[in-house]
Order: structure tokens, then sequence, then C-alpha cells
């Protein structure tokens, strides 16, 4: 892209802003539900609870169910990807945060 014509230099500025979304997959009591579900798990978690892992747990039960030919293993993986499908469309749904400034 060109500047104008005769013109001196151009300074482009580019910014990258940051929402921080709502919705029930953000929602404050799903981390002590996950303690309460799955203590074992959630006790050896060195850091904040990796839900995206929990979002990928459906396709990969699905996929091991096909290859063991399990097919509750593959009902399994189908209803735990509705079930993600249906979190990140409420995420969609959702606002985000309104923006809070400092002064």
């Amino acid at each position: 892209m060109g500047g104008r014509r005769g013109g001196g230099r151009d300074v482009v500025l580019v910014a990258h802003h940051d929402a921080a979304h709502t919705g029930l997959l953000f929602h404050p009591g799903l981390i002590p539900l996950l303690s309460r579900l799955a203590p074992g798990w959630y006790s050896r978690q060195n850091t904040s609870t990796q839900t995206g892992r929990l979002l990928v747990l459906g396709p990969a039960l699905a996929a091991l169910g096909c290859a063991s030919g399990l097919r509750r293993l593959r009902l399994a993986g189908m209803l735990w990807s509705a079930a993600t499908a249906a979190l990140l469309a409420d995420v969609a749904r959702s606002p985000v945060v309104p923006e809070r400034t400092t002064t």
C-alpha cells in the first residue's frame, strides 16, 4: 500500500484488544466442581486448570471408540463433543466483560 502522493511518511498503528469472554465455560464454579468430580486429576495440576484439554476429550474418545470398535466409547465421545459444542456456542453468544478503566 502506498501513502499519499507527495506526502511524507505514513505511520500505521496496529492494536490488539483482548477482551475476556463470559459464558458457562468461564463460570467460577467450574473449578470447584472439577475438584470434587475428579480429585485425583485435580490434585496433580500444577497450573491453572486446563479446560482446553477437556474440550478435546470428546473427539479423542470418539476416535478411540472407532479404532477399538467400542460402541459405548464412540457414544461417550459423541455426547462429550455435543456438550462441548453447546458450551462454545454459549461463549459465542455471551457478552464480553465490559472494559474497566482505572483512574
